[in-house]
């Protein structure tokens, strides 16, 4: 998650940082670090901290209750379990789905940005064709795969083999312990 880096980046930080080592960093967009830094600040005297910014140098970040702070970064943790945004992961949640699927939920899958997702948009179209797999776009009602899941299951199956962490969580989630059990045997 972008905010458990950016507070990390802050503490390990002995001065500002600018918001371009954080552009450059991240690779999201001017606009998206500057709601993250927005939320941080609204939630940062309940959170043990206080995010200070000053023109022409960055952020600075001033620790006020250190226990608080712990126990805001130990969540941010637990929700720190998203997957990376590479061709293959997007590829993968895409494969999974049956309808269409907006952007706004592969931001969210992804914890990423709009702008990031969608610089993947034509390198994800030529690794699906790999597969002969076309992807459908449509206003208002998001992506999805044109192919049946008949046809996807290569995919899906190579992507597993891979320990794709997008294929392996779904499989875990639907399946549970007992495909570790059949994958041994």
């Amino acid at each position: 998650m972008r905010e458990l880096n950016i507070i990390n980046d802050l503490i390990e930080a002995n001065g500002y940082l600018t918001i371009e080592y954080f552009i450059d960093k991240y690779s999201v967009s001017k606009r998206t670090l500057q709601n993250d830094f927005s939320y941080l600040t609204n939630i940062s005297l309940e959170k043990g901290f206080i995010l200070m910014k000053k023109r022409g140098k960055g952020y600075l970040i001033e620790i006020t209750n250190e226990e608080k702070l712990k126990s805001f970064i130990k969540d941010l943790n637990r929700m720190d379990s998203k997957p990376k945004v590479t061709v293959e992961n997007i590829s993968a949640y895409i494969a999974l789905k049956e309808s269409y699927i907006t952007i706004e939920e592969i931001v969210e899958e992804f914890n990423s940005s709009k702008s990031l997702i969608n610089k993947f948009k034509v390198d994800v179209d030529n690794y699906l064709k790999e597969y002969n797999l076309t992807v459908e776009r449509k206003a208002h009602y998001g992506v999805k795969i044109n192919e049946a899941l008949e046809k996807r299951k290569d995919l899906i199956t190579n992507l597993y083999l891979k320990e794709n962490e997008v294929i392996r969580k779904y499989i875990n989630k639907i399946i549970g312990q007992e495909f570790t059990y059949i994958k041994k045997h």
